[in-house]
């Protein structure tokens, strides 16, 4: 009798263990800080570093809605907040202008769009000892780029073919 209460015990807990692990609080609390939304809505507010300048952010000049890098100023045109499709496919809402970052074709300035459902500003992104990188929903070859691994203030922010320079990664900082 002791072995059968034994395994019942043992059965219950390993099916409250799945329970907890497949609810949406465990995936949540799975989910570091760090690893942006891991449910589809909008999540949270970060500012980007990129690789090779860290006094440098992810920018929108407002004015001329283009992307580019800038010394870091804690400016709403240099937050941006995560759209969470799943399965590690983001879109990035500028909180300057609420619009979203838009991929304009490789080489091409980056610019923002009014936010819908179009494929034009979706990016996958990949995560790699606490680096992002995001290429494009509609062109898998290429990447965020800062252009030319420049750091002057107003250095555009383009797609260029992917080749893991740091020009190529992002720091995101929750803000």
């Amino acid at each position: 009798m002791k072995d059968v209460l034994r395994r019942v015990g043992v059965f219950a807990a390993g099916l409250c263990a799945v329970v907890a692990m497949t609810s949406g609080s465990a995936v949540a609390a799975e989910s570091g800080a760090d690893d942006m939304a891991s449910i589809a809505g909008w999540g949270k507010i970060y500012e980007w570093t990129p690789g090779h300048a860290s006094n440098k952010r992810l920018d929108l000049a407002t004015k001329v809605n283009k992307a580019n890098v800038w010394n870091d100023n804690n400016g709403s045109n240099q937050s941006w907040r995560t759209y969470s499709y799943g399965n590690n496919l983001f879109a990035f809402q500028n909180m300057a202008n609420r619009q979203c970052l838009r991929y304009n074709g490789t080489g091409v300035q980056m610019t923002t769009i009014p936010c819908d459902n179009s494929d034009s500003y979706k990016f996958r992104g990949v995560k790699s000892g606490g680096w992002w990188t995001f290429r494009p929903l509609n062109n898998n070859g290429v990447c965020i780029d800062v252009k030319g691994r420049g750091t002057a203030n107003g250095t555009h922010v383009v797609t260029w073919h992917c080749n893991g320079d740091s020009n190529q990664r992002w720091k995101l900082s929750e803000v």
